[in-house]
């Protein structure tokens, strides 16, 4: 094992936490995924929720025409290890491939915090765009097609997932960019795309290059599917409940 400290870590890790769950009524959890940690316990997935400027609520997202080319995106604080990574990792196992086959896609990276060899090695691709600290985020959604979310490691719901389909955009991302959505919400109706390698990568952005595809953008579900489930008011009501359950359980002691 190139890291044994971590090892160790995760190693006291688990026993804390399993100690912790015999002891607890009931536990919340962000993914639904993470159930295979905790056998025993009482498991509620409590969802994140994203802060959406107020101009996403009011305006309706135009799609870009199909001739004007596909622009993909990818925003968040690059001075995150997870978030650096999967730029990274995205570049240089697909953008060559991709850029070769689809002449007209471009890929703008905005986020602050990135170091400035990365900086450098993400320019020398073609037509990547690194734009540095985004100060206007509804402008920066609005300058694309679709978000791409090609995580490989971090922890929690990916809210950049959340954020980037409550502006109106579909989303296309890795099994572990999906962290926290269940599996079975994972569809084209709730404009989430998944892909695993390179040729799923490349039948999904086909189809955002036929132009019928990306005019139904607008009239599927993401924005619903985020306002259904991810919300404060939900979030209020799944912690009131499960806080009742936990007093109750109390009192028939």
């Amino acid at each position: 094992d190139m890291y044994p400290k971590r090892k160790i870590r995760l190693w006291f890790l688990k026993q804390w936490q399993t100690r912790l769950s015999l002891k607890a009524k009931a536990l919340w959890i962000p993914d639904e995924s993470q159930q295979v940690d905790f056998p025993e316990s009482k498991l509620i997935w409590l969802p994140n929720i994203p802060l959406i400027d107020d101009r996403a609520k009011s305006q309706r997202r135009k799609v870009h025409d199909s001739h004007k080319g596909l622009t993909l995106l990818f925003v968040g604080y690059l001075a995150h290890k997870p978030n650096q990574v999967a730029v990274d990792k995205f570049l240089s196992l697909y953008w060559r491939s991709l850029h070769s086959e689809f002449k007209t896609i471009k890929f703008r990276i905005g986020g602050g915090g990135l170091p400035e060899y990365l900086r450098h090695n993400w320019r020398c691709y073609d037509d990547v765009e690194v734009c540095g600290r985004v100060e206007d985020l509804y402008g920066f959604y609005m300058s694309g097609d679709v978000v791409v979310a090609p995580m490989q490691i971090g922890s929690g719901t990916c809210i950049k997932v959340l954020e980037a389909l409550s502006y109106g955009l579909p989303v296309v991302a890795t099994p572990h960019g999906l962290r926290g959505i269940p599996t079975k919400d994972r569809v084209r109706s709730n404009s989430i795309y998944e892909f695993s390698d390179l040729e799923s990568l490349k039948n999904i952005l086909n189809q955002f290059l036929n132009a019928n595809h990306r005019r139904s953008i607008n009239e599927q579900g993401g924005c619903r599917y985020v306002k259904s489930k991810y919300t404060q008011q939900n979030i209020n009501a799944i912690i009131g409940e499960s806080l009742t359950l936990s007093n109750n359980s109390k009192k028939s002691i």
